[in-house]
């Protein structure tokens, strides 16, 4: 009897430790399944800001297919020529005005091409017109979508292919505007660093590939 009572509480004891041991086991895996899981949650995610962006990150993708960004906007934006470290990224890409964005280096400079359809006209100068006035930022805001935002040292106009430019820059930072009313789209070069009319101008003019194709450099296409 003695003997019988001392197997069944051995056996007790063994049943006890035995399950002590899987509830340990259970609990050490939970805890590495839990640890994957932000892991994997924050590896997920494909928005992140762009170059350039001032208030339009919220909604970027990033580093996208030129095809992806046709798809998301209707705008393609070829790289120029000779452009390097070529990213493309839509911002607001969940709005009704998706901007298409092409960040690029050309000819030692970093800059990005920003693209929206609109229905804005195109600005224009005459002889009357101020040009301090003109490149006030109040006045011009509706046409930056560079996301710079700035009082201009210098300002100047000039021929973007068949479109008329805005340029308008400060000591590191500059951005030109135009508008290709023929398939009514609204384009903004930028800089993020020491530039002036010139450079924008130029790089603009490079950068710039019209969506209904040249047109011999008739302006009145405008």
């Amino acid at each position: 009897m003695k003997k019988k009572l001392m197997v069944i509480l051995m056996t007790g004891m063994m049943a006890a430790v035995l399950g002590a041991c899987g509830q340990t086991g259970g609990g050490t895996a939970t805890t590495a399944g839990s640890s994957t899981t932000p892991a994997t949650a924050g590896s997920s995610g494909t928005s992140a800001p762009a170059v350039g962006v001032d208030g339009m990150t919220e909604d970027a993708l990033h580093d996208i297919s030129e095809q992806e960004l046709i798809e998301k906007t209707g705008i393609d934006l070829p790289a120029p020529e000779g452009a390097t470290d070529v990213v493309y990224s839509v911002l607001s890409a969940s709005s009704e005005e998706p901007v298409a964005e092409m960040a690029f280096t050309l000819d030692g400079k970093k800059a990005y091409l920003r693209a929206k359809n609109t229905d804005l006209i195109p600005p224009v100068m005459d002889e009357s017109t101020d040009p301090a006035e003109f490149a006030k930022p109040d006045h011009f805001e509706e046409y930056n979508i560079s996301g710079l935002y700035f009082e201009g040292d210098g300002f100047k106009s000039g021929e973007i292919s068949y479109c008329t430019g805005y340029a308008s820059w400060t000591k590191d930072m500059g951005y030109v505007a135009w508008i290709d009313a023929a398939p009514g789209v609204l384009y903004n070069l930028g800089m993020e660093s020491e530039t002036d009319g010139d450079v924008l101008l130029a790089l603009a003019q490079k950068a710039f590939s019209p969506l209904q194709g040249e047109t011999d450099g008739d302006s009145s296409a405008q």
